[in-house]
């Protein structure tokens, strides 16, 4: 679009308002002229102030001058052609563009102006600067139309103060209706709130309601003789207030209200039978504006409890979810979270605290039902209610303490306990409790420790064997001594010996450590193939695959390999596993006795295959059955053979890495041990790296 069509496009909208003014204008300056009733000729209406006040209201500065310009130039032509003179035309022309300039005037001084939005009618506090600005409308053109501006003749009182209520009704009742629509309009999207009435009346409610108020005006107006019941209207208002939008309401009962002004104009209803013409006219404007006043006050008392109830439910609703948002939080949680009161009594626990505490969360509570000791980390008894404690400590900072928990029945806990008061909002004090189970990092801790005594201890024989070998050789070149070519094989294999079970150890240390972590390649393992290649590597003798007889005449040990075992996994990691498990069935056999050992499948399913590897060693101590999988760990009786002890931790983390298991239990007869592994076949895929469980 060209930058001409745009200003075109542009100047479309301020026309046709410009049109709408001029036309309501001319309308409302007529009908003025035609309400003028009885004797004195008094006039009843004044829709003029009422055009104003919307155009006051709705006009923005740039389209303000234009506006006012058109208004009284309107007002003027119509006046002047209605009553064929000038000058009461210029004085309706001036008093009219006052009340507009007094309503822009007061709705500036209060910030309501300019804007649409701040000038539309949403609650009573909008009803009291509307109230403020037709009173400044109405003195400042009635005192202008008492002094006849030097045109025409000086009012008298009587009807300065006829034109003062005729100004505040109709200015006040056009004000609401065009503030009303402009809500109505959008306006009231501006606030945020999106106001749902409960319920609303439907077409038929509103046509029997219509037919209602019709029934009414008809009885109260209407025929020769009519009957002064003219406060059954406000019924109609009521219910039209509680039924309809704000704006429909005080639509029925303008409509109600210019029906009054009409028949009062043309002799008939109850005002029509005053005889003093301008106290019939005060008498139907304050019925008029009372209607309308109780509408809106009604109308918009129900709109600001349907604005309350709805931020109330919108309230509820957001702190509802807010509460589910914190349930879940709390509930999958680790640490338990206890919120005390200032009296210790507890106000909230989640379910890690039930479950961290268990029945010593009562105990501790000091309703003395618990049967769960509690000691702090020296191992003494904690005596006294630690949420008492917590609560008397809440000024002196956050407060940290270990607590040792030992259930009646079950292993003991470790639990990391920190309280810290906090404000309420009522001005009390809550503190906060929050409860860590460390158990598993304290045994860590330990583990730790252990590992890296074990290391130093298991690497500094090697050292010492090297450096004393070294220092012999050392000692021999010092003192210019030639060393026997036969001694110097002997020193330097001592060394390389040492040598290379410090490399055996730092191997075992490095599988142990990546197995966990070592990203999985599943492929169809030959496990009987991985065997009996091991068997002729290290026992000796190069046999047939799967022929059930014995292999490694060259050797001691006899292995026996059932063909055909083929396992899901990761190749690498499983050669490792049976490696190791076949190095110690092989190394850890009582003196002059032949190893034997056998590979076979164990009682197998679609999901899981069972490999079993037995051997005819000094066996494992059902006591000791658990712990031989732990890093470092040598069973008493293999404490005379050498070894790292890390090869039983490998095959379980290669196993658990695996998503299987590994146990050992006695070999046949009691004799030796029988380890049997379970590996998911194809159906049951290895763990991630993220879910693996090593020890």
């Amino acid at each position: 679009m060209t930058a001409e069509g745009r200003q075109v496009s542009g100047a479309r909208p301020g026309l046709l308002r410009l049109a709408l003014v001029v036309l309501a204008t001319a309308l409302s300056s007529y009908a003025t002229l035609l309400s003028f009733y009885g004797p004195e000729q008094v006039a009843l209406a004044a829709p003029l102030a009422g055009v104003a006040v919307v155009v006051a209201l709705t006009a923005t500065p740039r389209s303000l001058p234009t506006d006012a310009v058109a208004v009284a130039a309107t007002s003027l032509v119509t006046i002047t052609l209605q009553v064929s003179d000038w000058r009461l035309g210029t004085v309706g022309a001036v008093t009219t563009s006052v009340q507009g300039a007094a309503v822009v005037l007061t709705y500036r001084l209060v910030g309501r102006w300019p804007g649409r939005g701040r000038t539309a009618m949403r609650s009573l506090g909008d009803v009291t600067v509307l109230g403020l600005a037709v009173a400044a409308a109405a003195v400042s053109s009635s005192a202008l139309r008492w002094t006849g501006l030097g045109l025409i003749d000086v009012s008298d009182l009587a009807n300065v103060e006829l034109l003062l209520v005729r100004t505040v009704v109709w200015a006040f009742v056009g004000g609401a209706l065009g503030a009303l629509a402009l809500a109505g309009l959008g306006a009231r999207a501006s606030s945020g709130v999106h106001v749902v009435r409960p319920r609303t009346a439907g077409p038929v409610e509103v046509l029997l309601g219509l037919l209602a108020t019709a029934t009414v005006l008809a009885f109260a107006f209407a025929g020769d003789e009519p009957l002064p019941v003219i406060f059954p209207l406000f019924l109609v208002v009521v219910w039209a207030s509680l039924r309809l939008s704000a704006l429909g309401a005080v639509a029925v009962t303008s409509l109600a209200g210019a029906f009054a002004v009409v028949c009062t104009v043309v002799g008939l209803g109850s005002f029509a039978q005053v005889d003093d013409a301008r106290v019939a006219a005060i008498l139907v404007q304050a019925f008029f504006l009372s209607m309308v006043v109780v509408a809106l006050t009604l109308s918009l008392s129900v709109q600001d409890r349907d604005r309350s109830l709805t931020l109330l439910r919108e309230a509820t609703l957001e702190a509802q979810e807010r509460s589910r948002e914190r349930d879940l939080v709390l509930a999958n949680l680790e640490e338990g979270v206890v919120l005390l009161g200032e009296d210790g009594t507890t106000l909230m626990r989640n379910e890690a605290a039930g479950r961290l505490l268990g029945d010593a969360l009562p105990a501790v509570a000091g309703s003395g039902a618990g049967t769960v000791t509690v000691q702090d980390a020296r191992g003494e008894p904690v005596a006294d209610d630690l949420w008492s404690r917590a609560v008397a400590d809440r000024g002196s900072g956050p407060r940290q303490q270990v607590l040792v928990l030992r259930p009646e029945h079950g292993d003991a806990r470790t639990v990391e306990m920190r309280s810290v008061a906090a404000d309420d909002s009522s001005g009390g004090v809550l503190v906060v409790v929050t409860l860590r189970d460390v158990t598993a990092q304290r045994r860590h801790t330990a583990e730790l420790a252990a590992f890296a005594g074990v290391v130093a201890h298991d690497l500094a024989r090697p050292l010492t064997v090297i450096t004393g070998w070294a220092e012999l050789l050392d000692s021999a070149a010092e003192d210019g001594e030639a060393v026997p070519g036969e001694l110097t094989r002997r020193y330097t294999g001592r060394i390389l010996g040492a040598a290379s079970s410090m490399r055996t150890l730092l191997d075992d240390l490095l599988t142990l450590t990546l197995a966990p972590d070592r990203d999985l390649h599943p492929t169809e393992v030959d496990v009987s193939a991985l065997c009996e290649a091991w068997t002729r590597g290290h026992v000796g003798l190069d046999a047939g695959v799967g022929t059930g007889r014995v292999l490694g005449a060259a050797s001691t040990a006899r292995v026996e390999v059932e063909d055909g075992i083929v396992a899901r996994g990761d190749e690498t990691l499983l050669r490792q596993l049976f490696e190791n498990l076949l190095a110690n069935a092989v190394k850890y056999v009582a003196p002059g006795t032949t190893p034997r050992v056998v590979v076979s499948r164990g009682p197998s399913s679609p999901d899981q295959l069972v490999v079993r590897v037995t051997d005819n060693g000094i066996g494992i101590p059902e006591a000791e059955a658990s712990r031989v999988f732990d890093e470092f760990y040598r069973g008493r009786d293999g404490r005379d053979f050498q070894g790292t002890g890390i090869g039983l931790a490998i095959c379980q983390r290669v196993v658990t890495r695996h998503g299987g298991s590994i146990r050992v239990t006695p070999g046949p007869d009691g004799t030796g041990s029988c380890f049997e592994v379970r590996l998911p076949t194809g159906t049951a895929g290895p763990q991630d790296a993220d879910g693996a469980d090593g020890p």
